[in-house]
C-alpha cells in the first residue's frame, strides 16, 4: 500500500524492490532478528535523516504499522504466506491504434493498492505494469481517494500487439470492491470498453 509503487510495480527505487519477501531480503534492507540495525527500519523511522524518510514526501507510517515490522524483523523476517485477497476486473480484447494514445481510466470505491497490467493476450507476454493506491487522504501523484478516478495516458508502443488484455488488480481491501470501473477510452475520452467489478463467490472477475 505505501511502498510497492516505487519499489517494485512502477520502478525499483534505489535498487529496493519490496514487491516479494526474496525479493526485499535480496536487497540488504532486513537483518532478521536485529530491528534497530536493519535499514528498512532506520529509513521508515527517519534515523537516517527526515528529508530520507519514507514513504518519501508521503505521510509517515503509523506508529501501529512501524512496530509490526519490527516485530516480524525481530521474530526472524520469515516469509509469511501472502493471504491477501485479490480482485481482477479484465477486459480481455482491447484494440490498440498506434496512432493515438491509450487512456486507461478506473476508480475503486474503498482503500486499496491497484496494479495495471497490459499483455498480449495470445501468449500472456506483459507489455506495460503501472501501479496506484486508494487511500483515504491522498498523498502523492499517484495516490488517490476512494470513488476518485485514476487515469493513465499511455503512448503505445513498438512491439505492441494489435490487441491487448487489459486487467486490473485489487489488494488490501476490506471488502470485495463491488462497483470498481475500470475503463479503455480513446484521445478525446470516449469510452471505447468498460467494465465493472459486481458480487460474485468467485475473487477474481472477467468481462467481456
Amino acid at each position: 500500500m505505501r511502498c510497492n509503487s516505487c519499489h517494485g510495480d512502477q520502478g525499483i527505487a534505489g535498487g529496493l524492490d519490496t514487491r516479494t519477501w526474496a525479493s526485499l531480503m535480496a536487497s540488504g534492507v532486513v537483518l532478521a532478528l536485529d530491528a534497530n540495525e536493519s535499514l528498512l527500519v532506520q529509513f521508515i523511522e527517519g534515523r537516517r535523516g527526515l528529508e530520507h524518510r519514507m514513504p518519501l514526501g508521503g505521510k509517515p507510517l503509523d506508529t501501529s504499522q512501524i512496530e509490526l515490522i519490527r516485530r516480524w524483523i525481530v521474530h526472524g523476517a520469515k516469509d509469511d504466506p501472502d493471504t491477501t485477497p485479490k480482485y481482477r476486473v479484465t477486459l480481455p480484447r482491447v484494440s490498440v491504434d498506434r496512432s493515438e494514445h491509450m487512456r486507461i481510466h478506473c476508480k475503486v470505491p474503498l482503500e486499496s493498492y491497484l496494479v495495471l497490467t497490459l499483455m498480449d493476450p495470445k501468449g500472456g507476454r506483459v507489455v506495460r505494469r503501472e501501479a496506484a493506491a486508494v487511500q483515504s487522504a491522498a498523498e502523492g501523484a499517484n495516490v488517490k481517494t476512494p470513488g476518485e478516478w485514476i487515469v493513465w495516458d499511455l503512448a503505445p508502443e513498438r512491439g505492441w500487439p494489435k490487441r491487448l488484455r487489459v486487467e486490473l488488480t485489487i489488494s488490501y481491501a476490506s471488502t470485495a470492491p463491488v462497483g470498481a470501473l475500470l475503463q479503455v477510452c480513446d484521445d478525446i475520452c470516449q469510452v471505447r470498453a468498460s467494465t465493472e467489478f459486481k458480487s460474485l463467490p468467485e475473487m477474481t472477475q472477467t468481462h467481456e
